[in-house]
């Protein structure tokens, strides 16, 4: 079955892809076993179709005598093929049982042409498929059981009765060709059921009287003008397309034949007018559409017979008048869409007999009168669109649409309802929403909504309001939300919404209404949200809300209150919202907000009060949140908050207080939240905040207090967070925190706090984060006493000329100590703390100049970070990290002993130290230490005498130049030493026996000491890169050697090491003769060598260069190996299996051999040509090397020359490449 899929996507991918695919003919499993033939033409169907047989394998085409089981039914398709001619021989399938295919399927074959007996044989064929394709004339024969045949989308002009002869069609599709005539062809089909001559050419139908039994007839999109009462005899016909034709009247009696018709299709045509003789005897029609004729005129009762007629189409039509009784009949019709149309007027009448209309639609139309006769006989209308309509909104309009509960009015562009008169919508008594807005209504008079008895909702928005009378909105007592925003409303009556007891939600922003008068509101007895945002109010009367008594919120933001005045707010008892804030109030008078006894939340900010008053507040008693926040306030008076015993959260921030009067919130005993930053607070007095003990969110941060005082804080017992932040603190006084005793975090970044001394932060035993400011330069002895539970410290910006000792002395439980963007310079003895308990150091972008005698404490883990992300990654293993630290001195004993933890890793690298003094690793036990990048010059006897259990040690990219015997003292148990990239001269081995990787590179080593070869364990050793003239050490585990850029002319140890797997013995002064006996040696023991890029007009052997003498007379080029290769050959693969080891060596005979072979270097080159590292080494400029340069410049010019030829012959050399590399075998009986 997968296989069968991957073959059907990738039929698919061959034609979408454009790809060209094999031509193939296969079975593959559907209901029917489907024979299918994919990109071929009429050739190969004829070769090869005669010699398939049945299968079901989508992979497989089966041959005769591979017969199988077969399906039922057959079916055969040709997909993804041009095949313009079938012949009557053309389908060759006749050994395959044909009389088994019930489907074919040859649809899109770009055919133009086909034999009238190219189905012979297919007796039981069923559906035949052809549409899609060129064909210009049609015969079928010896189909006997087709039963649905698709002509469609061909260029058939023509067809007559000997053309099809008689078949046992029930579908026949011949949509879409160029018939002009259809004859009496459909006679041969009594059976028909579907017939299709959509798109086509007729322009009249001949009688169909021969096909009694159709159901569904398709004559759409022709250019027919007219139908006869005898074109449609079909008693069982249900669907008709007559659409997009040019048709312009009915017959009488057309359809007297038609009475099973459900659905007729009339629209796009060319009708006039209607009258009821077109549709008699369609008593079962439920689908007429109309739309986009040319009908101007509909004949009363027009539709008197499509009594079950449930949808009607009638929109695009030039239709002006709708004459009494238009639509009599349509009882059924449940939904009528006259939107669009040039209707002018409605006469009375017009909608009788539509009595189960729910929904009508007369939206954008010319309408310019409409009278309440009009409605007549709408007795279950729900829903009456008349948007951008002109007509005139009279009183009694809709008197006899008592079941509307939808009405949609909108004026038409350029035309206003300028007043709403006395009972404009009576009758509507049904009505649940009301939608005026955009009316442009200017006035609304009294009794206007009478009898809208149901409404909910009423939209008066965007309209020209100006002001509201007395009784504007009587006559809608279940009115729940009105709308009236954006008018130009300025005055608004006392008792205007007296009736609307009902009423719930009134929105008025947007108005410009400057006062509101006392009982403004009175009669919302039930309004529970006022929004009066955004109005311009300026004045607000006592008792304006007088009568409102279940108002819940009061939003009147942003609008030019200057002052609130003794009750304001009386009459709304049950206000828990008020919204204030972006007015204009100075003034508060006392008492403002009596009477709101159940106010929650009060929001004043962005005003203009520069006092709080005594007694402001008074009244609101059960207040729990005030917003004070952005007002400018400069004093708050003695009692300024009586009476708010119930506040929880205060907001002064964002003020311009400079001082608080140790009473100022004595009242405020039930607070929890106080918000004073950014103000202008230069003191604050011990016992400001004595009584608020409950207070747990404290906010005072951006304010201009120098001096914390003793007791500052003196009562916040319940704060946990206390931020300091930006407050231009200078001096924190001892006992100042005293009281706080649960804070867990402090903050004190921002402030210029130079020094912390001792006693600060006493009495916080709870707090656990602590973040100091930048600037400090000093920390006394013991000045985090008291923090006994602090966890995370962090100082930041600071600049200490001396980090003093036990200046972190007292944090007993610290786990994470953060020094960032700080400078040091000197770290005394113990000035980290040093316990039991260790933590992590993390020093980010901070420096350290000088570490003393015992400044490292024994820390669980030490980070040096750049970037600190916030999250530090631990490792398994503790690591001590002071790269980067610009440290230049490391005294000795710096490190504090510790025996419980052991760094694996002590990280010195990049910074600029320069003396190594003896001790200076003391008191600690490491496996890996790192010196890497400094200025390192000497290292004393017995620097590293304590590192016992050390065993990697580097210290590459420093200024070393001698090192002695006592130089590595006490590393017995060093086996990776790394001394790259220094100025050595000399090296002595003294106690290193035990190495096993020593790097000496890019120095400036001429000898090594005589007891080099003492190094017997060695099994890698990197010697690139300095001056060595002679190499005659000879090493047993020696694995890999790296000598390259030296001066050496032999190299004995290559020859002598057993266990040498790697080399690298580039760019020394071999002779070329030398070199060829050691790359002859290396092909043979199987030593992997490092190659480099040629070198133009040097002399090399596998791209290493050497210095011409003697060495043409060597005793054979190596290409004379791959005779060798040939004749060995044979046993390749049986010593390969055997010595599976030897591959890689193998792989380096290739690679020598494809460099030999890969690249022809012409002149030649001299001895002194060779370049060193170290340039003290070159001599004055002889001879030679003049000869050298001239011989470079001739060397360039060849270069260019045959570069042109080397690129025609590269392919022909990378063929012979491919051969040697294909005959490579073991070169002898030693491998």
């Amino acid at each position: 079955m997968a296989a069968r899929s991957l073959l059907g996507a990738l039929a698919a991918a061959c034609v979408l892809g454009g790809v060209l695919c094999e031509p193939k003919c296969y079975w593959r499993s559907k209901k029917c076993s489907t024979l299918y033939c994919v990109e071929v033409d009429s050739a190969y169907l004829t070769a090869n179709l005669s010699k398939l047989s049945y299968s079901y394998d989508n992979d497989a085409v089966y041959f005769p005598g591979q017969i199988k089981e077969i399906k039922p039914c057959l079916r055969f398709e040709i997909a993804h093929a041009s095949i313009p001619e079938l012949g009557d021989d053309s389908l060759p399938v006749s050994h395959l049982d044909i009389k088994k295919f019930v489907e074919i399927n040859l649809r899109n074959i770009a055919l133009e042409s086909l034999g009238p007996n190219v189905f012979a044989g297919f007796v039981n064929v069923r559906k035949l498929f052809l549409d899609h394709n060129s064909i210009e004339a049609i015969r079928l024969e010896k189909l006997p059981m087709i039963e649905e045949l698709d002509l469609s989308f061909n260029n058939v002009k023509a067809i007559s009765e000997s053309s099809l002869p008689r078949l046992p069609l029930k579908i026949f599709d011949f949509g879409s060709n160029q018939l002009s005539r259809l004859g009496r062809v459909t006679c041969n089909f009594e059976q028909l059921l579907e017939l299709s001559l959509d798109h086509n050419n007729l322009t009249a139908i001949d009688e169909l009287k021969c096909n009694t039994m159709l159901v569904s007839l398709n004559l759409g999109f022709n250019r027919i003008e007219s139908v006869s009462n005898e074109t449609f005899r079909s008693e069982a016909l249900e669907s008709l397309y007559l659409n997009d034709n040019e048709l312009s009247n009915l017959e009488v009696g057309v359809f007297n034949n038609s009475g099973n018709l459900r659905h007729l299709y009339l629209h796009n045509n060319k009708f006039t007018q209607l009258n009821g003789d077109g549709f008699r005897g369609l008593s079962n029609l439920g689908v007429l559409t109309l739309d986009n004729n040319n009908i101007s005129e509909i004949f009363p009762r027009t539709f008197a017979d499509l009594k079950r007629l449930t949808r009607l189409s009638i929109v695009g039509n030039p239709l002006r008048v709708l004459l009494e009784e238009t639509f009599w009949g349509l009882e059924s019709l449940r939904y009528l869409d006259l939107s669009g149309m040039p209707i002018v007027y409605v006469r009375n009448d017009a909608f009788l007999g539509l009595t189960h209309l729910n929904r009508l639609d007369l939206y954008s139309t010319k309408l310019k009168e409409l009278d309440a006769r009009a409605f007549n006989g709408l007795h279950n209308l729900k829903t009456l669109n008349l948007w951008n309509s002109s007509f005139y909104l009279h009183p009694m309009l809709f008197e006899k649409l008592a079941s509307v509960d939808n009405l949609i009015l909108g004026k038409a562009k350029g035309f206003s309802e300028y007043f709403l008169e006395t009972n404009s919508f009576f009758g509507l008594e049904k009505l649940k929403a009301l939608n005026l807005s955009g009316m442009g209504v200017n006035s609304i008079y009294p009794g206007c909504f009478q009898g809208l008895t149901s409404l909910q909702t009423l939209s008066l928005s965007n309209n020209n309001l100006t002001f509201l009378l007395v009784d504007a909105f009587i006559g809608m007592p279940s009115l729940r939300v009105l709308y009236l925003t954006n008018n130009n409303i300025n005055d608004i009556s006392p008792n205007a919404f007296y009736e609307l007891n009902q009423l719930e939600l009134i929105y008025l922003g947007g108005n410009s209404i400057k006062e509101l008068a006392p009982s403004v509101f009175n009669g919302l007895k039930k309004i529970s949200v006022l929004q009066l945002s955004n109005l311009s109010i300026e004045v607000v009367h006592p008792r304006f809300l007088s009568g409102v008594d279940n108002l819940m919120v009061l939003d009147l933001n942003q609008n030019k209150i200057r002052e609130l005045n003794e009750s304001s707010f009386v009459g709304s008892p049950e206000l828990i919202e008020l919204k204030l804030e972006d007015n204009e109030i100075t003034t508060i008078q006392p008492r403002a907000f009596e009477g709101l006894n159940k106010l929650f939340f009060l929001n004043l900010t962005g005003n203009k009060i520069t006092k709080i008053a005594s007694e402001t507040f008074v009244g609101l008693r059960v207040l729990r949140k005030l917003n004070l926040a952005g007002l400018g306030v400069t004093q708050l008076a003695r009692g300024a908050f009586a009476g708010l015993d119930s506040l929880l959260h205060l907001d002064l921030s964002g003020n311009n207080l400079t001082e608080l009067s140790p009473d100022v919130f004595d009242n405020l005993t039930s607070l929890h939240s106080l918000d004073l930053s950014a103000n202008q607070l230069s003191r604050i007095e011990p016992g400001t905040f004595k009584n608020l003990k409950y207070v747990s969110n404290f906010l005072i941060n951006n304010n201009n207090v120098s001096v914390l005082k003793r007791n500052t804080f003196a009562g916040l017992t319940s704060v946990h967070t206390l931020i300091l932040t930006d407050m231009n603190i200078s001096v924190i006084e001892p006992d100042a925190f005293d009281g706080l005793n649960i804070v867990n975090m402090i903050r004190l970044t921002g402030n210029p706090i130079k020094a912390i001394k001792k006693g600060v932060f006493n009495d916080l035993s709870h707090a656990f984060f602590v973040f100091l400011n930048s600037g400090l330069n000093e920390i006394s002895e013991s000045a985090f006493d008291g923090l006994n539970s602090l966890a995370v410290l962090t100082v930041n910006r600071a600049n200490f000329t001396r980090l003093k000792r036990e200046s972190f002395k007292g944090i007993r439980n610290l786990k994470m100590l953060t020094l960032k963007d700080t400078r040091i310079g000197t770290v005394e003895s113990y000035a980290f703390k040093a316990d039991q308990n260790l933590y992590i150091l993390n020093l980010e972008n901070t420096t350290i100049d000088a570490l003393e005698q015992e400044a490292i404490p024994p820390l669980e883990y030490l980070e040096i970070a750049r970037n600190f992300s916030g999250y530090i990654h631990m490792p398994t293993q503790i690591y001590y990290n002071f790269s980067h630290l610009s440290l230049r001195r490391i005294a000795p004993n710096a490190f504090i002993p510790s025996n419980k933890y052991r760094p694996s890793t002590i990280d010195f690298d990049y910074n600029f130290l320069t003396v190594l003094e003896n001790g200076t690793f003391n008191g600690v036990d490491v496996q890996t230490l790192t010196l890497n990048h400094n200025n390192i010059n000497t290292i004393r006897p017995g620097a590293f005498a304590s590192l016992r259990h050390l065993k990697n040690l580097s210290i590459t990219f420093n200024d070393l130049k001698t090192l002695t015997r006592e130089t590595f003292q006490g590393l017995d148990s060093l086996s990776t030493l790394r001394l790259e990239h220094n100025n050595l001269t000399s090296f002595e081995v003294g106690n290193l026996q035990g190495l096993g990787h020593l790097s000496l590179a890019y120095n400036k080593l001429k000898e090594l000491p005589a007891d080099f070869a003492s190094l017997a364990n060695l099994t890698i050793l990197e010697l690139q890169y300095n001056n060595l003239r002679k190499f005659n050490y000879i090493f047993p585990s020696l694995v890999a050697f790296t000598v390259q850029g030296n001066s050496l002319e032999e190299l004995d140890t290559v020859y002598n090491s057993t266990a040498l797997a790697l080399v690298d013995f580039r760019d020394n002064n071999f002779s070329c003769k030398y070199l060829w006996h050691l790359l002859h040696f290396s092909v043979q023991n199987l030593l992997k060598f490092a190659k480099s890029e040629p070198v133009p007009g040097a002399k090399h052997y596998h791209n290493i260069i050497c210095i011409e003498d003697d060495a043409s007379k060597t005793d054979g080029p190596l290409e004379s190996f791959l005779e060798e290769f040939n004749r060995t050959g044979a046993d390749l693969d049986l010593l390969l299996e055997k010595k599976r080891s030897f591959r890689v060596g193998l792989q380096n005979v290739s690679d020598l051999i494809q460099n030999i072979t890969d690249r022809r270097l012409i002149a030649e080159y001299n001895r002194s040509l060779h370049v060193k590292k170290h340039f003290d080494e070159v001599g004055q400029i002889g001879f030679s090397e003049i000869l050298l340069v001239i011989l470079c410049a001739i060397s360039i010019v060849a270069l260019l020359a045959s570069s042109f030829s080397y690129c025609v012959n590269y392919a022909k050399r990378r063929r012979s490449l491919a051969t040697a590399q294909s005959q490579l075998t073991l070169i002898n009986d030693r491998l």
